[in-house]
């Protein structure tokens, strides 16, 4: 939520990747984002977030069934802003596809990241298209924000 903070005034469409009780897609509508997309692959975590959207009155959001991993998403066009809070490895696995989701001088939080495995992580996650323009520590998570560049 500080990353997304950050972003503020700077997305209109948000993509939450693992989008769990939709606490982030509460955030992106209150930060002002008009357009809003979730995919998750726990069908529970779909009802809850769908439930939650409806409780905080979220009118502009669409959830979805789907699975990063996976050969095709629910929602294949790109987003000024993704958040994806998972295990390391399925970032790290998955980062491709996820890029593939922010659009060209977009904003990437990722976040899930023990911190004893930042070091590898931001190493691992390397793209040429990626910056990293913030990292958040907590006592045993990290959190990173990243802007796509042109290419």
């Amino acid at each position: 939520v500080r990353l997304m903070e950050k972003c503020r005034g700077k997305f209109e469409s948000f993509l939450d990747v693992g989008i769990g009780t939709g606490i982030l897609a509460i955030t992106a509508s209150k930060l002002g984002a008009r357009r809003i997309f979730g995919i998750d692959h726990d069908k529970g975590s779909i009802k809850v977030a769908k439930e939650n959207l409806v409780r905080n009155g979220i009118r502009n959001a669409c959830v979805r069934y789907g699975d990063i991993t996976a050969t095709r998403l629910p929602f294949m066009r790109r987003f000024d802003l993704v958040a994806a809070n998972l295990l390391s490895r399925t970032l790290i696995d998955s980062r491709s596809r996820i890029v593939l989701r922010v659009k060209k001088k977009g904003y990437l939080i990722v976040s899930g990241i023990a911190r004893r495995n930042l070091k590898d992580f931001l190493r691992d996650f390397k793209l040429p298209v990626l910056r990293c323009i913030k990292t958040l520590r907590g006592r045993s998570w990290a959190a990173c924000l990243y802007r796509r560049d042109i290419s």
